[in-house]
């Protein structure tokens, strides 16, 4: 920034705002946005270039985030709680808005109190969120799902964001999700073909989500399905056949 101000030369930030590791887990982030833009200018950044994970529909909050970055890049002193608040009742509805900023407050709050973010962390190391947590996270999003019922578009998008959630407990083992559960499965299974028909391509940057899938699959978490190694090893590549995305009923 010194050099830059005595010099006249220009001072350019490439700023990356999710987990690339694993595009859909939750990256509680929103509220630093607005500072962290702010941040740059107060020390002679000339351009900044904000890299999130909207490609198609596969990140966490990806569409919100998007628009976000795009009004804060034009106005950095922009009003964030007015622009979450505006976009949630524009993509999700009305009813549904505000389940979801309560869901959204509270995973920040507990990130702010518990971690730093990183991009490329794995699922457990970001931020924790413990049983209570979940459960009233789960009622946040069947609120927001029954608020939107009729209304297959926004209740689409309610349904792709809340599998941020899923896949944390997917990953961490917890609620449905647990080995305990004898249907684990089962709610695997379907994760997976929400996932795939809700729009998800990706889920770690640069591995699109094309690769073979049977029983070993299953069993594994979604961290594991992003990268295909972690799990084939383990298993019989003679014996592993790839699933027709298209036809659901060889996955289950």
């Amino acid at each position: 920034s010194e050099i830059c101000e005595d010099t006249g030369a220009k001072l350019y930030i490439w700023d990356y705002t999710t987990n690339f590791k694993f595009f859909p887990m939750p990256f509680p982030n929103l509220q630093v946005l607005a500072p962290n833009i702010q941040f740059f200018i107060d020390h002679n950044v000339f351009g900044i270039f904000e890299q999130g994970n909207v490609a198609g529909k596969n990140g966490e909050f990806a569409e919100l985030r998007a628009y976000l970055l795009a009004k804060l890049l034009w106005t950095p002193q922009a009003n964030v709680e007015h622009l979450i608040n505006e976009f949630l009742s524009a993509y999700y509805g009305e009813g549904a808005a505000p389940f979801i900023k309560e869901y959204l407050d509270a995973t920040a709050k507990k990130a702010a109190d518990t971690s730093h973010l990183n991009v490329f962390n794995r699922p457990e190391a970001n931020v924790y969120f413990g049983p209570m947590d979940l459960y009233q996270f789960d009622k946040l999003w069947d609120s927001a799902e029954k608020a939107v019922t009729g209304d297959t578009f926004r209740l689409d998008n309610v349904r792709r964001s809340r599998l941020s959630l899923r896949c944390y407990k997917a990953n961490m083992l917890m609620c449905e999700f647990s080995p305990l559960n004898p249907f684990r499965v089962k709610e695997n299974k379907q994760l997976f073909h929400d996932i795939v028909t809700l729009g998800i391509t990706q889920l770690e940057e640069g591995r699109p989500l094309d690769m073979p899938y049977n029983l070993y699959a299953w069993i594994h978490r979604p961290w594991d399905w992003a990268d295909m190694r972690a799990w084939l090893d383990f298993a019989d590549e003679s014996k592993i056949k790839p699933v027709d995305l298209d036809d659901f009923t060889t996955a289950f």
